[in-house]
């Protein structure tokens, strides 16, 4: 059974709709067991990774590189959850606040 429509769109959308080998946004990121089925490997979250075409067909199948793919991918995912991370609002304005008092007070010249 391959993996369920949300299971794709979770791991999609959590790769920020890029491939977790070469960071290249693509409409095809496709999404890669790790572990082949053919070899028993499950059809969960854990067994799969975002893949480009290029990067599925580089990587796919090769047993040697697995561990490899799940490195690519949880380092990915913390860099997207990093860049998409909601901000402290209140920090950003306190950092504004201060700056600007620096800038107001710094001497002529």
């Amino acid at each position: 059974m391959p993996f369920s429509e949300a299971d794709k769109k979770y791991v999609r959308q959590k790769a920020g709709y890029a491939c977790c080998g070469c960071k290249q946004n693509a409409f095809s990121v496709e999404v890669h067991h790790i572990i082949l089925q053919e070899e028993g490997g499950p059809d969960t979250i854990e067994n799969a990774a975002p893949l480009c075409p290029t990067c599925h067909g580089d990587f796919g199948g090769n047993p040697e590189k697995r561990k490899r793919i799940s490195e690519m991918r949880d380092w990915w995912y913390e860099q997207v959850e990093r860049m998409y991370k909601p901000r402290d609002l209140a920090l950003l304005e306190t950092i504004s606040v201060e700056i600007t008092d620096v800038k107001n007070n710094l001497p002529k010249i």
